[in-house]
């Protein structure tokens, strides 16, 4: 059975922070903290925005695209997002309708 639910996408940089943490470790951190039903954080290889400078990574920086996927209710994530949205002074945001099957499969005993 499909429910109905929302999908947040979060695009920032590796090397930016919120107080002396990665930021996307203190986004994920809060995704837990305000009990989401899920989170994924990707590190990407490149990117661009709509400024076009291109992030991509460097053997110094950590200048790299990340993605951070969120999936819970509208509610919810409204909640979340009064949370987290100060913290983020550069990056883009992305929230969609889902239809969500959760899939559990448990090996034979």
């Amino acid at each position: 059975m499909l429910e109905s639910a929302e999908v947040l996408q979060i695009f920032i940089t590796a090397d930016e922070r919120h107080g002396q943490k990665l930021l996307y470790e203190a986004l994920f951190e809060a995704c837990r903290a305000h009990d989401l039903a899920g989170v994924t954080v990707i590190r990407n290889v490149e990117g661009f925005d709509d400024s076009a400078s291109i992030a991509h990574a460097h053997w110094f920086r950590h200048e790299e695209p990340v993605a951070i996927i969120v999936i819970d209710s509208a509610a919810r994530l409204d909640r979340f997002l009064e949370t987290v949205t100060p913290w983020i002074v550069h990056g883009m945001m992305i929230r969609s309708e889902a239809r969500v099957r959760r899939l559990e499969r448990r090996a034979a005993p």
